[in-house]
C-alpha cells in the first residue's frame, strides 16, 4: 500500500461543511438493471431506430413535430 495511503484518514472530516453531503459522490445504483452490452454502432443503430418507430407512431397518431 502506497505510503500517502497509509497516513490518510479513514473517514472524511465533514464537520466543518455546511452541507456534509456535498463532497460525497455516489455511483452504479443503476448497474443491475443493465441486460446487455451493445457496440457503440449497435447502440446508434437502435437509437436511430427507435427514434424512427416513435416519429412513425406520432404520426399515426396526428401528433405535429414542433418547429
Amino acid at each position: 500500500m502506497p505510503a500517502d495511503l497509509l497516513n490518510a484518514p479513514k473517514q472524511l472530516e465533514l464537520s466543518h461543511e455546511k452541507r456534509a453531503w456535498k463532497n460525497v459522490w455516489s455511483a452504479g445504483q443503476g448497474v443491475g438493471s443493465i441486460d446487455d452490452v451493445p457496440t457503440t454502432a449497435e447502440l446508434c443503430d437502435r437509437l436511430v431506430r427507435e427514434y424512427r418507430e416513435a416519429m412513425n407512431e406520432a404520426a399515426e397518431l396526428g401528433v405535429s413535430q414542433a418547429a
